[in-house]
């Protein structure tokens, strides 16, 4: 009967455990810009996960969402599909990204824009340059997180040698 009880927590358990989990994955944009993406590898591309992208004139844009339960910006018109913030505007919206690292924090700012019907969620982009203190932690700790909205994104810190080249791309 025990031998029966524990493949039957086995079999509840192990599934879960083996779920793919979002990691830091390297690549570079259609302009030829790098990226740190942070998405699940069995997800196919779909959705708009956290990311940092290098960018000419020494700046560095934050990607990330928020839930559309919590995001303020997702009622409808009447009239069409456009989506309209509390005062009636359409996207994007002004929004900011708050980037921490190693105990430094900035506000970056940028918009948001409807993300789709199909995630509900809301892209929020923010902008810093490449030598403000929370990208110079962030080059020593690896470590990096972004709230958008009250949303944290979760981030795992990325893999040294990950950030090494990154980083060196973003020259």
């Amino acid at each position: 009967m025990k031998a029966l009880l524990l493949a039957a927590v086995a079999a509840v358990i192990l599934p879960a455990a083996a779920q793919a989990r979002p990691v830091w994955t390297f690549d570079r944009d259609d302009a030829g810009h790098a990226r740190l993406i942070f998405a699940d590898p069995e997800d196919g591309g779909e959705g708009d996960p956290p990311m940092l992208t290098c960018t000419p004139r020494g700046q560095m844009t934050v990607l990330t969402y928020a839930d559309g339960a919590h995001f303020p910006l997702h009622t409808a018109s009447e009239q069409s599909q456009e989506r309209l913030d509390r005062q009636g505007r359409p996207g994007p919206w002004p929004a900011q990204v708050r980037v921490s690292s190693g105990g430094v924090t900035a506000m970056a700012p940028g918009h948001a824009e409807y993300g789709g019907e199909m995630n509900d969620t809301s892209v929020v982009r923010g902008v810093l340059p490449l030598t403000s203190p929370v990208i110079r932690a962030f080059r020593t700790t690896g470590r990096l997180r972004l709230v958008a909205f009250g949303e944290d994104a979760g981030l795992t810190p990325v893999p040294q040698p990950l950030l090494r080249r990154f980083m060196a791309a973003c020259r």
